[in-house]
C-alpha cells in the first residue's frame, strides 16, 4: 500500500499536541459570537413571572378553581382586578397583597380559636 505525502494541517497538528488552534471557520465563529452579544431588550427582572395574570392563570398559580375565585370576589375576599380592554387581569402586586391578607386572616382566626379553647 502506498502512503501519500500530503502537507500537514497546522490545526490538526496543534490539536494532537493538546494546543488550541483556531478552527477553519474562526471568522464565522467570531461573527456568531458577536451576534449573541447584540441581543437587546429590557432586562428580565423576575424571569418568567408575568406582571399580570389572567383569571385562569391566577387560579392555576394559586391552586384554586375559577368558580371559587368568583365566589371569593362575590364575598369581597378576592384580589383587586383591573380591566384592560375586555380582559380582566390581576397584577402581581395585587396577587401578593391578596395572599398576605388571606394569611393574616388565617392567623387571626387561629389565634381566636386558641384563645377560646383556653377559656373553656
Amino acid at each position: 500500500m502506498r502512503k501519500e505525502h500530503r502537507p500537514l494541517d497546522p490545526a490538526v497538528e496543534a490539536r494532537t499536541r493538546g494546543q488550541f488552534a483556531g478552527s477553519a471557520n474562526s471568522r464565522a465563529d467570531r461573527q456568531h459570537h458577536e451576534r449573541q452579544h447584540r441581543i437587546r431588550g429590557p432586562p428580565d427582572d423576575d424571569g418568567d413571572v408575568p406582571d399580570a395574570y389572567s383569571i385562569k392563570t391566577f387560579c392555576s398559580r394559586h391552586d384554586i378553581s375559577e368558580a371559587f375565585f368568583h365566589k371569593l370576589r362575590a364575598l369581597g375576599l378576592g384580589p383587586v382586578v383591573m380591566k384592560v380592554g375586555t380582559r380582566t387581569l390581576i397584577s402581581r402586586e395585587s396577587a401578593a397583597e391578596w395572599r398576605r391578607a388571606r394569611e393574616a386572616e388565617t392567623q387571626q382566626q387561629q389565634e381566636a380559636n386558641e384563645t377560646s379553647a383556653r377559656l373553656r
